[in-house]
């Protein structure tokens, strides 16, 4: 990945990857949806039938009866349509995220960022969670690396000083046997955010323990911790 490629867009402040990690997975259970004025019959007709309160009910006794892949089917379709916005951004979208990681079903997660970043084009901190998800697995697939790696530029355009966008682009270069590129924008992500580094650096070590150590080792070298 050539130097060029990450100084091609460039405008606006910086906002730290850490204080998105948690972003709306304290809401408790799936009461908001009761008020979310969300359409009814959504998991049977995919479509938009008249506004009705019946259908956050209707969530919400999938939720008390457990049926959590009914649940996760329902507010996939939620996150997708043109919903009043700010119901989506803060009830629906962190409900199928949480629900999603405590579930381990991935897609559904990715339904959700990718969502957001439509919704909401100058959300950094989407953009970077959609990254992330796409990157931390052992191999991610070329379609994934493409994914994260147009994000995590999106986002260095819009603050040239993201360490977590540097760190994913790192990723992808190690990824695609780019060790020299790879290494040295994790260092620039260090450089700029050391223990946010440090906390993608462990997250991280269990899927490529050999990139970590590659990592570690030239910091060493270095004197970069």
């Amino acid at each position: 990945m050539s130097p060029a490629r990450l100084q091609y867009m460039a405008f606006a402040q910086y906002l730290a990857f850490a204080q998105y990690l948690a972003f709306g997975l304290g809401l408790a259970g799936f009461a908001g949806l009761l008020l979310a004025g969300l359409y009814r019959n959504l998991v049977l007709e995919q479509r938009a039938p008249p506004l009705s309160n019946e259908y956050g009910a209707y969530v919400n006794e999938l939720a008390e009866s457990e049926d959590w892949e009914a649940v996760l089917r329902a507010l996939r379709i939620s996150a997708s349509l043109d919903l009043i916005e700010t119901r989506v951004e803060i009830e629906v979208i962190p409900n199928l995220v949480r629900l999603a990681r405590r579930e381990g079903d991935r897609e559904s997660e990715l339904v959700a960022w990718r969502s957001l970043t439509q919704r909401r084009p100058d959300h950094l901190a989407a953009h970077l969670q959609l990254a992330w998800l796409q990157l931390s697995t052992p191999s991610p697939a070329e379609s994934a690396r493409e994914e994260a790696e147009l994000h995590a530029l999106w986002v260095l355009g819009l603050d040239p000083d993201s360490a977590p966008a540097r760190f994913c682009l790192g990723r992808v270069a190690l990824l695609e046997g780019d060790a020299v590129a790879g290494i040295a924008l994790w260092q620039e992500a260090a450089a700029l955010d050391p223990e946010l580094t440090q906390t993608l650096l462990r997250s991280l070590a269990p899927h490529a323990p050999e990139a970590v150590e590659a990592f570690e080792a030239r910091q060493r070298e270095t004197g970069g911790g």
